[in-house]
């Protein structure tokens, strides 16, 4: 072998161990730190980890066969988190915890701007029934009482607003706590379709006529293949048996 020869393969041997170290270096450093955060934190109601993840693995997805993992693992993991938001509301609807003496005061509050909205609400609709079939003489009146009302009401519906909002917090409310994350789940779907446009800089390396931007194109590829296929894999082993 020509020693111009010996000399590329030496090269090219060092730019793959550079690049995998890099890989692994890069790996170790992002998954480490989120270990450590992790001890602190609360468990969600419900695990939305497996659409998060294949979110951020969609990203990475540059390949028609990548785009297919990618769709896949999105479909997988939407509908294994469309069985936990069905399992959680299940689980509150029949097994409700019991409320602490902070959540039984937050919900007396509830219930009473609750009754407040209602009466509001009632009177409005009882002033403009009354309206529509008075004289002249009493309408304009009529018309300033409704006006009070609406007002009135505006006032009593922030204070139950933040009665609930603050119920929510407490955890009073498992139920309306569910809701409010699947609201948030069913609204995020509508971004999740895997962009198709452009070419990535994978790509460009690929295309490449150099060597070297070529094999970190291949390895950066082999290894967001091997992320998604990954994915796929672990959507599929939560799907649980329906028999």
């Amino acid at each position: 072998m020509k020693l111009r020869q010996w000399i590329t393969v030496v090269a090219l041997s060092l730019l793959v161990i550079a690049t995998v170290v890099g890989l692994l270096l890069t790996g170790t450093q992002s998954v480490l730190p989120a270990r450590t955060a992790r001890k602190n934190v609360q468990p969600a109601i419900v695990d939305q980890k497996p659409l998060q993840t294949a979110r951020k693995l969609a990203a990475l997805a540059v390949t028609p066969e990548e785009r297919d993992f990618a769709h896949e693992a999105m479909r997988l993991a939407d509908y294994d988190v469309d069985l936990a938001f069905a399992n959680a509301l299940r689980e509150a609807r029949e097994h409700p915890p019991t409320p602490t003496a902070e959540q039984r005061e937050l919900m007396a509050r509830n219930f009473k701007a609750e009754s407040v909205v209602k009466a509001d609400q009632d009177l409005i609709a009882r002033l403009t029934r009354q309206l529509a079939s008075a004289p002249e003489t009493t309408k304009e009146d009529i018309q300033d009482q409704i006006d009070v009302a609406k007002g009135q009401l505006e006032l009593d519906q922030d204070e139950l607003d933040d009665a609930k909002e603050d119920l929510l917090r407490a955890g009073g409310n498992p139920q309306g706590k569910i809701q409010q994350l699947l609201q948030e789940h069913e609204a995020g779907a509508h971004a999740d379709a895997v962009s198709t446009n452009g070419v990535s800089s994978a790509d460009a390396e690929y295309e490449a006529h150099n060597l070297a931007p070529q094999v970190r194109a291949w390895l950066a590829l082999h290894e967001k293949r091997n992320l998604l296929e990954g994915a796929r894999q672990d959507a599929l082993d939560k799907i649980p048996v329906l028999t």
